[in-house]
């Protein structure tokens, strides 16, 4: 083990590893290589979103809703944090319950066409497809119609 006497090299050294096994899909790895992030930095806002985004690469459902579910309600204005919790319950549980949150996230950021569009597809996934129609036909005929600014992870 390499003793670091510069924590935020540490940091960023860590990171980047984990960011490279990220990008060659070897998600569980990447996790491993994010605990070695020093200790202060683990529970930063853009370590928690990354270990969410590793988390639903390696289809670790449960851990990436409960992280996406906390941070979506410490960070309501972030309309990523609802689509990836929305994203791994649907997968855990149930369209319905990811319809739930996502009808929330849409009252919240009526401007994000990516909550609305996934509304769209759970409606039609379930035959709801009237619904669906409208939904998409309300959302793109709206001059306000853009995707979410994705977030970024700014290490």
């Amino acid at each position: 083990m390499v003793m670091y006497d510069d924590p935020r090299r540490h940091l960023r050294e860590s990171f980047a590893a984990a960011r490279e096994l990220s990008e060659t899909g070897k998600f569980t790895e990447a996790l491993q290589a994010l605990e070695e992030i020093p200790a202060p930095y683990q529970s930063t806002p853009d370590i928690l979103e990354f270990r969410c985004h590793l988390y639903l690469g390696a289809k670790q459902w449960d851990l990436a809703a409960a992280l996406a579910q906390r941070m979506a309600e410490t960070q309501p204005d972030e309309p990523g944090h609802w689509i990836s919790w929305a994203f791994a319950v649907r997968r855990l549980h149930s369209i319905e319950a990811a319809e739930k949150i996502l009808l929330e996230a849409g009252s919240r950021h009526p401007e994000c066409t990516t909550i609305h569009f996934n509304l769209a597809c759970y409606a039609a996934q379930t035959n709801r497809l009237d619904l669906a129609a409208v939904r998409l036909q309300e959302r793109f005929a709206s001059s306000r119609a853009w995707p979410c600014r994705p977030s970024k992870t700014r290490i």
